[in-house]
């Protein structure tokens, strides 16, 4: 563990990285353990759950169970109570967890017995991220979750997913007196990473507002995971998935998923009033809901203060589709034509202004304004339209996001 410089893909990653799921869960037993220990090296009634093991109905050896008590009082920074000098803990520990038993017990002497546990969960987190899971050839129900890659739309293939962020989370809720404000940044930078990668999980958002269920980032990133679950292209896969016995896609309806995308992003701003990418997507949820005045609300604030190029693009493409919706066609264009004058490059604008021509029955202006479109460079990277990374802008600083989160629990070098 001290090994690892957290962040970085390095030799203690790419080792725990080859570790089979069933390796995993027996270690996440073995963690339970270790954790309950850690609160009393010298317990005699283990609470924890048993791993799994056909050798006995008790999961150690009594070997195995005094191992396990010395790599507790080294991991708690306990070397130095009665129970641990009884068991002659720190003659029984190799130099690194000596270095591990001083770091854990400078860190409780400030007041914090959480040293290896927000290790444990940063090195966990770090195997997560910086790892290509395997396909899931024949997987089954203790697999655990399985991720579906897609392309253009399809199903393209089924991966077993890290058993890393279930046992990160598990060594977070050990950590007493509870979560805080580091473990809150953890959660709001790790789900920042999965949604720019469009890795979508529902089980750890869901666990960080259970911990924090009025934070204005959680809620924010719970009501765009929300959002992107509500479009077409994961509605359509998710109806269409073909999955293995036990498993099933925690995917919601559009009409759900837009539901709880605006209650995430009302909880967000009666948090932060001032959060103008949750007012714009809350403008666009409700624009997607037929709440077409409301919207338009929502999206004139934020077109107002909106102070980044794209939002202002996204807020001028929004606002002038509900104003098309209520019928105000001159104002519409005169957004679409904001939006272009933003980014020349980008299509979407275009493609608004040649249907609103359509609709007022100009076919000449439609055609004049798809022509704009095939005049627009070949390559679509050339093309600069923010509205292709709109389901991945939110967490445009996810870099800054692990920068906050370490700079709360700076690690030594090892």
């Amino acid at each position: 563990m001290l090994s690892h410089q957290p962040g970085q893909k390095d030799d203690a990653v790419n080792e725990v990285a080859v570790w089979s799921n069933s390796d995993l869960r027996t270690l996440g037993a073995d963690q339970r353990i270790l954790v309950e220990l850690m609160r009393d090296p010298a317990a005699r009634q283990i609470k924890a759950a048993a791993r799994r093991s056909t050798r006995s109905s008790f999961p150690y050896t009594s070997w195995q169970l005094r191992r396990m008590r010395v790599l507790a009082c080294a991991a708690g920074g306990l070397l130095s109570r009665r129970d641990c000098r009884d068991l002659t803990a720190s003659d029984e520990i190799d130099v690194p967890l000596s270095r591990l038993a001083q770091l854990a017990a400078q860190s409780e002497e400030r007041g914090d017995g959480n040293y290896v546990l927000r290790r444990g969960a940063l090195l966990h987190g770090d195997v997560a991220m910086s790892t290509e899971f395997p396909r899931a050839a024949e997987p089954d129900a203790g697999d655990g979750q399985l991720r579906i890659a897609v392309e253009d739309g399809r199903e393209t293939s089924l991966r077993v997913t890290a058993v890393h962020w279930e046992l990160a989370r598990t060594l977070l809720d050990a950590m007493r007196p509870g979560p805080d404000e580091m473990v809150r940044r953890w959660y709001v930078a790790t789900s920042g990473w999965m949604q720019g990668r469009e890795q979508h999980d529902t089980v750890h958002l869901r666990h960080a507002r259970q911990l924090f269920p009025d934070d204005r980032d959680i809620l924010f990133l719970s009501g765009c995971q929300q959002e992107i679950y509500a479009s077409p292209m994961v509605q359509a896969v998710a109806r269409a998935a073909v999955l293995p016995a036990g498993f099933h896609v925690d995917v919601p309806q559009q009409g759900p998923a837009l539901a709880d995308a605006e209650l995430f992003f009302r909880h967000a701003l009666d948090a932060d009033p001032g959060l103008v990418e949750g007012r714009l997507r809350l403008g666009h949820v409700l624009l997607l809901r037929g709440k077409v005045q409301e919207a338009a609300d929502a999206l004139r604030e934020a077109a107002r203060t909106a102070d980044e190029p794209q939002l202002r693009y996204f807020a001028a493409l929004f606002l002038g589709t509900a104003e098309e919706e209520l019928g105000h066609f001159d104002i519409a264009r005169d957004l679409y034509e904001r939006a272009a004058a933003l980014y020349p490059r980008a299509q979407a604008p275009y493609v608004a202004l040649s249907a609103l021509s359509s609709r007022r029955g100009d076919r000449a202006g439609a055609r004049n304004e798809v022509q704009r479109v095939f005049e627009l460079p070949a390559a679509p990277a050339q093309r600069d339209d923010p509205w292709w990374d709109y389901a991945i802008f939110q967490v445009r600083n996810v870099d800054a996001l692990f920068k906050r989160l370490y700079e709360l629990f700076p690690v030594p070098e090892p």
